[in-house]
Protein backbone atom coordinates (compact mmCIF):
# COMPACT_ATOMS: atom_id res chain seq x y z
CA UNK A 1 0.00 0.00 0.00
CA UNK A 2 1.07 3.79 -0.64
CA UNK A 3 0.97 5.58 2.68
CA UNK A 4 -0.99 8.77 2.47
CA UNK A 5 1.53 10.80 4.73
CA UNK A 6 -1.32 11.07 7.26
CA UNK A 7 -1.65 8.22 10.13
CA UNK A 8 -5.01 8.18 10.98
CA UNK A 9 -6.56 8.21 7.22
CA UNK A 10 -3.58 5.24 6.45
CA UNK A 11 -5.27 2.97 9.24
CA UNK A 12 -8.43 3.63 8.25
CA UNK A 13 -7.56 2.56 4.53
CA UNK A 14 -5.81 -0.38 6.30
CA UNK A 15 -2.38 0.65 5.29
CA UNK A 16 -3.06 3.67 2.58
CA UNK A 17 -4.07 3.79 -0.89
CA UNK A 18 -3.77 0.67 -3.58
CA UNK A 19 -0.54 1.39 -5.57
CA UNK A 20 -0.64 1.91 -9.79
CA UNK A 21 -3.89 4.11 -9.63
CA UNK A 22 -4.73 7.59 -10.11
CA UNK A 23 -6.75 9.35 -7.77
CA UNK A 24 -8.97 12.58 -7.89
CA UNK A 25 -9.02 14.40 -4.84
CA UNK A 26 -12.48 16.52 -4.64
CA UNK A 27 -13.87 19.02 -1.69
CA UNK A 28 -15.02 22.26 -0.93
CA UNK A 29 -12.49 24.66 0.47
CA UNK A 30 -10.48 23.99 3.55
CA UNK A 31 -11.58 20.02 3.50
CA UNK A 32 -7.81 19.39 3.89
CA UNK A 33 -7.50 18.63 -0.39
CA UNK A 34 -3.68 20.54 -0.39
CA UNK A 35 -3.02 18.57 2.91
CA UNK A 36 -4.03 15.39 1.73
CA UNK A 37 -1.79 16.02 -2.09
CA UNK A 38 1.23 16.90 0.23
CA UNK A 39 0.68 14.34 2.67
CA UNK A 40 1.36 12.11 0.08
CA UNK A 41 3.85 13.59 -2.17
CA UNK A 42 6.31 13.76 1.02
CA UNK A 43 5.63 10.30 2.31
CA UNK A 44 6.69 8.95 -1.15
CA UNK A 45 9.24 11.46 -1.84
CA UNK A 46 10.51 9.69 1.52
CA UNK A 47 10.02 6.20 0.43
CA UNK A 48 12.36 7.24 -3.21
CA UNK A 49 9.11 7.68 -4.97
CA UNK A 50 8.72 10.31 -7.87
CA UNK A 51 4.93 12.29 -7.79
CA UNK A 52 3.26 14.85 -9.76
CA UNK A 53 1.00 17.50 -8.09
CA UNK A 54 -1.85 19.44 -10.88
CA UNK A 55 -3.99 22.01 -9.22
CA UNK A 56 -6.39 24.10 -11.07
CA UNK A 57 -7.73 26.12 -8.22
CA UNK A 58 -4.14 27.22 -6.64
CA UNK A 59 -1.22 29.38 -7.51
CA UNK A 60 2.91 28.54 -6.87
CA UNK A 61 2.47 31.09 -3.82
CA UNK A 62 -0.63 29.75 -2.09
CA UNK A 63 1.03 25.37 -2.82
CA UNK A 64 3.99 26.92 -1.44
CA UNK A 65 2.86 28.94 2.05
CA UNK A 66 0.48 25.28 2.63
CA UNK A 67 3.56 23.65 1.58
CA UNK A 68 5.48 25.05 4.13
CA UNK A 69 3.11 25.14 7.14
CA UNK A 70 3.50 21.07 6.51
CA UNK A 71 6.85 20.81 6.44
CA UNK A 72 7.43 20.23 2.66
CA UNK A 73 10.40 22.10 1.42
CA UNK A 74 9.75 22.39 -2.15
CA UNK A 75 12.94 22.22 -4.67
CA UNK A 76 15.04 20.09 -2.31
CA UNK A 77 16.46 16.85 -2.55
CA UNK A 78 13.74 13.77 -2.60
CA UNK A 79 14.31 11.64 1.28
CA UNK A 80 15.18 15.20 3.21
CA UNK A 81 11.64 16.69 3.51
CA UNK A 82 11.59 18.08 -0.33
CA UNK A 83 9.08 17.74 -3.16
Amino acid sequence: MASTGIAGLDDILHGGLTPERMYLIEGTPGTGKTTLGLGFLLAGAAAGETGLYITLAETEVELRAVGKAHGCRFGHRRGAGGV
